[in-house]
Formats: structure tokens, C-alpha cells, sequence
């Protein structure tokens, strides 16, 4: 098994610092509590790579340096990244020639990722926040090489 990327939204819920800190750090919302959880616990898997996408900053790394800040993704803003968002995904699923990737975002950050199916095998996590909560997990957790 090759590698994959998990694709997460930004979250309003955010560490509350003053100055630049690592993207994966800012964000405190459901689904990085969920990552950020198996990563403490040594769970993650060592072949999925996270990409985030920010009303504010378009695709993040999440060791990016970012600020504070309060914008919240709408459908003009969505559109506004598809673009630059769609190219810089292609690029690093090339890059990386990932095998599948899980997208666990709102209606709203789909918008600005439509299409980069035809780059790669996607898995979108469906559902109310709790429902794609289990469906994140239980993907992570299947990535898990056995020992």
C-alpha cells in the first residue's frame, strides 16, 4: 500500500495565540481532535499525509505558520480558491502519487475541491459532523499497517 492524504477543512474553533503557529496547532475543531488524538497516541498512519484547506489561506501544509483569524468559507470565497487550490492539489497528488484520498470537509470547501477526482481515487466522508467523525476514524484506522 502506497500512500495516502487525508484532506481536512479549516475550523472555527481555532488556539486562541497571539503570532504565527503550525496550521495542525491553530486548529481545534472536531476532526483534528480526532487526528491530533491518534497522533498523541501513536496511532496515525505513517503513510497518510494531511492537507488543509483555509477560507483565509487557500491549501496549507500543517506545519505552515499561520495567524489567528475569523473568515469563514462561503460559496464566492470557495470559488474564488478553486483555482489555485485545484492546481496545487494536483501538484502534490502528483508528487506524492497517492492512492486514495479521504476528503472530510463541509458543502461549502467542496465546492473548492470539485474535480480532483479526475487526479486520484477520492473517498468523501458523508453525513452530520458525528457521522463523518466515525467515518474519518474508522479510515485512518484501516490505514493502520497491522502488526
Amino acid at each position: 500500500m502506497g500512500r495516502q492524504l487525508l484532506i481536512l477543512a479549516c475550523s472555527k474553533q481555532k488556539k486562541k495565540v497571539r503570532g504565527k503557529i503550525p496550521a495542525i496547532e491553530r486548529y481545534e475543531g472536531f476532526f483534528f481532535k480526532i487526528a491530533k488524538k491518534m497522533m498523541r497516541e501513536g496511532k496515525f498512519p505513517s503513510s497518510v499525509d494531511i492537507l488543509i484547506i483555509s477560507a483565509k489561506y487557500g491549501l496549507l501544509k500543517p506545519h505552515e505558520l499561520i495567524e489567528n483569524y475569523d473568515l469563514k468559507m462561503d460559496k464566492r470565497r470557495a470559488m474564488e480558491l478553486k483555482g489555485e487550490i485545484l492546481r496545487e492539489l494536483k501538484e502534490e497528488i502528483e508528487k506524492n502519487n497517492y492512492d486514495e484520498i479521504f476528503v472530510c470537509v463541509g458543502k461549502e470547501y467542496i465546492m473548492s475541491i470539485k474535480g480532483i477526482e479526475r487526479f486520484a481515487r477520492v473517498v468523501y466522508a458523508e453525513g452530520r459532523i458525528g457521522e463523518k467523525g466515525r467515518e474519518l476514524r474508522r479510515w485512518l484506522e484501516k490505514k493502520r499497517p497491522s502488526r
